[in-house]
């Protein structure tokens, strides 16, 4: 197992900083929007994974080495945003990260970010409240079954209802 970091994040914190510091978290948005679009690219021509970690050798490699000298240049101008900053937040996020950020780079088959992930948990995380009172212990193993098998059906494109 590996653990693969999250551009999606990374990219949210810095549009984030946008607001406080316009430059230069336009600039490291403008800098990760590209990696999205290197990937949009292999989906879209169905690339096979070592097709996709080629792709990434030549084309991400480079994108990523500007995004980290980027992230060193601004880090080195101590003082000028605060350790509250949405900046300083989403540099610390990107640097704390990195290996795991990169880690994409090592095989075809990882995901830049986590979103089909994030996106199939959503109704658990949502309904987490509601299951405290599922009435008991019994009623909360049935409810956690039958919201397993729904989200393993949708997974696999079975309509859970049929």
């Amino acid at each position: 197992m590996i653990e693969a970091g999250c551009w999606a994040h990374a990219l949210r914190k810095c549009r984030e900083a946008i607001k406080e510091s316009p430059a230069e978290g336009t600039a490291l948005v403008s800098m990760m929007r590209a990696l999205f679009v290197i990937e949009t690219d292999a989906a879209e021509a169905q690339l096979a994974p070592d097709a996709v970690k080629s792709l990434r050798a030549t084309q991400s490699q480079p994108v990523l080495e500007r995004i980290r000298e980027y992230v060193h240049s601004l880090r080195q101008r101590p003082g000028e945003w605060s350790e509250q900053s949405a900046l300083h937040k989403a540099l610390t996020y990107i640097e704390n990260q990195w290996e795991a950020l990169i880690a994409f780079l090592g095989d075809g088959r990882v995901p830049i970010h986590n979103n089909a992930s994030e996106r199939s948990i959503r109704p658990i995380a949502i309904g987490r409240k509601n299951w405290l009172f599922a009435g008991s212990e019994r009623r909360g193993k049935a409810a956690a079954t039958i919201y397993s098998l729904i989200e393993s059906c949708r997974r696999v494109g079975v309509d859970p209802y049929t």
